[in-house]
């Protein structure tokens, strides 16, 4: 059996080829990135670390436009030293103080308007106008309010912001805790960034022969 081509035959087979495998690996590129973007942003809203730190994982195919045989998906964090010490389970040690405030649920809320920071002992006083007071309890301490603040309703919980509530407790209860202060907290390994970076790698060839038409 004998083929004969002309050039020109030959050199349109191959343009059509390599066309293809552009547009491939570029949709291929776009899954990726998108797909494990979204994996790492499931892992941080799994480990109780709400949408705000998952949405500051990003993804990328470059070349941004067009088709190019040689895309690439990249994909980032916009807060990756708390992804890294994530990651790598890093303790959580008190800077130029003796402990960290951790607010309870107690404290109201988590963050106030004021750029949005963490709640501080010092914000949540000047907030709700009442004195926190210290209570040392062995390697660790309380800041405790004395019968003279309630928490609020559920329906004001989730506010960033909150006025003085200032109606006495009942019961028993003579105090309520505000803050828990501890020298040290070891959140633990929470994320697995290189093993979902891993998974994705190695279906690459599979997601590219996919888009190859």
């Amino acid at each position: 059996m004998r083929f004969s081509f002309k050039a020109d035959d030959l050199s349109a087979v191959l343009k059509r080829a390599y066309d293809d495998g552009e547009r491939a690996v570029s949709e291929a590129m776009n899954e990726v990135q998108a797909g494990l973007r979204d994996e790492l942003r499931g892992q941080v809203v799994s480990a109780g670390m709400g949408q705000r730190l998952a949405k500051t994982w990003r993804g990328k195919r470059f070349p941004e436009s067009g088709a190019s045989i040689n895309s690439v998906a990249y994909v980032w964090s916009r807060a990756p030293d708390i992804v890294d010490a994530f990651e790598r389970g890093v303790p959580i040690v008190a800077r130029n103080r003796r402990f960290l405030a951790v607010p309870t649920r107690d404290a109201g809320v988590s963050h106030t308007t004021v750029k949005n920071k963490r709640l501080t002992p010092a914000i949540w006083e000047a907030e709700t106008g009442v004195k926190l007071r210290f209570v040392p309890r062995g390697g660790h301490a309380l800041l405790v309010t004395d019968a003279h603040y309630a928490r609020q309703p559920a329906r004001w919980r989730r506010r960033k912001s909150f006025k003085p509530i200032r109606t006495p407790l009942t019961g028993s209860r003579k105090v309520l805790v505000i803050f828990v202060l501890v020298p040290m907290v070891n959140p633990g390994t929470r994320l697995d960034v290189e093993g979902a970076g891993n998974r994705w790698a190695d279906r690459v060839a599979s997601i590219i022969a996919s888009h190859w038409r």
